[in-house]
C-alpha cells in the first residue's frame, strides 16, 4: 500500500511543481523541498470535468478545493522526533504550503493522511488545529489521521 496525503480547503489549491517554481520562493530551502517531494493531483474527473471529492471526512460543499500526493517522505509519529534533515525539511514545506494558502484568502483546510483506497475508512484520530498554533511537528503521517486546520 501507498501512503497518500490528501488537502482540502475553501479555495483552489496552489498546484504547483518544482518545474513550475516561481522566483519568489526560490529563496525558500524549504518551500523548494516540499515541491519536489508532493506533486500535486486536483479533485477534477478527467472523464467528466467535475469536481469530486477524495473521502467522505471532508465537507464537499465547505472543502470543494481538494489536492492529492504521495506523502512516503513525511515521517511518521513515531519517528517525528528523530528525522534527518530530509523529513524535517519535508514537514516545513508542508507547513510553508498551508500558511500560503491562508495568506491567498483559506479560512479552512484539512490534511488527511492515508494508504491508497483507504480514505474513507474510520478516522484514528482527528484534531483542530489553530493556524496561530501550528508547528511543522504537528503534521507527521499517521493513516487515517485528520488535522483541520481553521484561521
Amino acid at each position: 500500500m501507498t501512503e497518500y496525503i490528501y488537502i482540502a480547503s475553501t479555495i483552489p489549491l496552489n498546484l504547483e511543481t518544482i518545474t513550475k517554481k516561481r522566483k519568489d520562493y526560490q529563496s525558500n530551502e524549504f518551500l523548494l523541498a516540499f515541491k519536489e517531494l508532493f506533486q500535486f493531483e486536483e479533485n477534477v474527473s478527467e472523464d467528466t470535468g467535475e469536481r469530486f471529492s477524495y473521502s467522505v471526512h471532508f465537507p464537499f460543499k465547505e472543502l470543494p478545493y481538494q489536492a492529492a500526493a504521495l506523502a512516503v517522505d513525511i515521517p511518521s509519529f513515531d519517528k517525528r522526533d528523530n528525522q534527518a534533515y530530509k523529513y524535517k525539511s519535508c514537514l516545513r514545506g508542508l507547513e510553508a504550503y498551508i500558511q500560503e494558502q491562508f495568506k491567498e484568502g483559506c479560512h479552512q483546510l484539512a490534511v488527511l493522511y492515508s494508504l491508497n483506497s483507504y480514505e474513507n475508512e474510520p478516522l484514528k484520530s482527528k484534531e483542530t488545529i489553530l493556524l496561530s498554533d501550528l508547528k511543522y511537528q504537528d503534521l507527521y503521517y499517521a493513516d487515517n489521521r485528520l488535522i483541520l486546520i481553521i484561521n
